[in-house]
């Protein structure tokens, strides 16, 4: 009987591990869009089930996207049920991430990660939406400005969002 339980965990270990992307090493690339991060802050604080990983992931997701960027959505999904979900990106010659779990979110959206274990990637908000337990997000996305403001940091850029 112990030996049917070790081969299923080994079957079964690679669909728990998940994959990774191969990550950015041009640092060029990385700091313009860390400079578009740190130039915007979340309007909402952390509050579960209400502005979660989800919600900070899809802010993040149409901040890149109005950037002129292709983000995508990453979830990692855990077998002890803490799933976790962050925006993606391909830029300069590998993919980031935005990271907002266990970072201080004062001034910015989120911190670069290269770094990244994810169980799948999705397209779209929407597609993360589908998906999530808690059903459709309880704050609209449909102005981008009601849930993020900009901080005039980095004085090359520019505000990509009417406030």
């Amino acid at each position: 009987m112990r030996f049917i339980i070790i081969v299923l965990l080994i079957l079964l270990c690679p669909v728990c591990v998940g994959f990774s992307l191969p990550p950015c090493t041009n640092q060029t690339a990385i700091s313009e869009l860390e400079n578009i991060i740190e130039s915007y802050q979340f309007r909402y604080s952390v509050a579960v089930d209400y502005f979660d990983c989800v919600d900070m992931a899809v802010a993040n997701w149409q901040l890149l996207s109005a950037a002129g960027y292709h983000p995508k959505m990453a979830l990692k999904k855990n077998p002890c049920g803490d799933n976790h979900c962050y925006a993606i990106c391909p830029i300069g010659n590998g993919w980031v991430g935005i990271e907002t779990s266990g970072v201080n979110l004062a001034g910015r959206t989120g911190e670069i990660i290269t770094d990244m274990e994810m169980w799948t990637i999705l397209d779209t908000p929407e597609d993360i939406y589908c998906i999530d337990a808690r059903g459709p997000p309880v704050i609209k996305f449909e102005v981008l400005g009601d849930v993020l403001e900009y901080v005039p940091r980095a004085h090359a850029l520019p505000q990509l969002f009417a406030q």
